[in-house]
C-alpha cells in the first residue's frame, strides 16, 4: 500500500495513512501544498484561487506554498519574481 509522496509518470501524489490519494490543500511537514482537486497531482509554479475567490496563493517551482513576498507586481500589471 501506497503512503506518502510517490512519484508517477513524472507526477507527485500524496497518499495518507489508509493509502487514500489526497486532493486539495495539504500540510506535511509544516509546509502546505495543494494537490489537483480531480486527478491529486501535486501543483507546482502556479496562482490557486482562494476557496471564496477573494484571492490568490502561490506555489512555488517546487510545489511549497508561498508564505513570504516572491514577486512584485509592477505598475503596468507585469508581474516580476524577486
Amino acid at each position: 500500500m501506497a503512503t506518502g509522496w510517490k512519484k508517477i509518470a513524472d507526477k507527485w501524489y500524496y497518499f495518507n495513512e489508509e493509502g487514500a490519494m489526497k486532493t486539495g490543500w495539504v500540510k506535511y511537514k509544516d509546509t502546505w501544498y495543494y494537490l489537483d482537486a480531480k486527478e491529486g497531482a501535486m501543483v507546482s509554479n502556479a496562482f490557486i484561487q482562494s476557496a471564496d475567490g477573494t484571492g490568490w496563493y502561490y506555489l512555488k517551482p517546487d510545489g511549497t506554498l508561498a508564505d513570504k513576498p516572491e514577486f512584485t507586481v509592477e505598475p503596468d500589471g507585469l508581474i516580476t519574481v524577486k
